[in-house]
């Protein structure tokens, strides 16, 4: 399964351009000048100021050492799921034998949730299409490809 991961700074800099500046200083309590420096990338930026979103990476990240996993999942349900996502532990995941009907499954609402995350991310573009077309087409192709495996196995459970 392959992961769409950007950067903290990526997330401060789609939040300024779709939600403005303005609602982005009001929102956190910080000068413009402290938004933008959370939103320039940190391999071409001299200043690298310590993100809110960075901090609570390496907060659960220091749950995770203490086994608080319930406290992490609550924290990314709290985040998700007025956003229409939810949280599958890797384990119940990777706990189904491969290839198995609801290994295929969670695989597929994994990927669903991945195309899902990278159109919302970019629906406000009137470009999107234009400029994120061949993105949008991997993702389809990956999908196709689970259901297809999700068809496979489902076939093979009724032997």
């Amino acid at each position: 399964m392959k992961d769409i991961v950007i950067k903290t700074n990526e997330i401060f800099k789609a939040s300024i351009k779709n939600l403005g500046m303005k609602y982005m200083a009001k929102l956190w309590g910080r000068s413009k000048r402290h938004i933008y420096a959370w939103a320039a990338d940190p391999d071409h930026c001299e200043y690298n100021y310590s993100d809110p979103l960075k901090k609570i990476h390496i907060m659960l990240l220091s749950l995770k050492k203490e086994g608080v996993n319930d406290v992490i999942e609550g924290a990314l349900s709290l985040i998700v799921k007025d956003l229409g996502y939810q949280i599958i532990p890797e384990q119940v995941v990777l706990k189904e034998k491969a290839g198995s009907f609801f290994s295929e499954y969670f695989k597929l609402i994994y990927k669903i949730g991945n195309i899902s995350g990278y159109i919302d991310t970019y629906n406000k573009k009137d470009d999107f299409l234009d400029k994120d077309k061949k993105r949008v087409e991997v993702l389809i192709q990956d999908l196709k490809m689970q259901l297809l495996k999700l068809e496979t196995a489902l076939k093979n459970s009724e032997n």
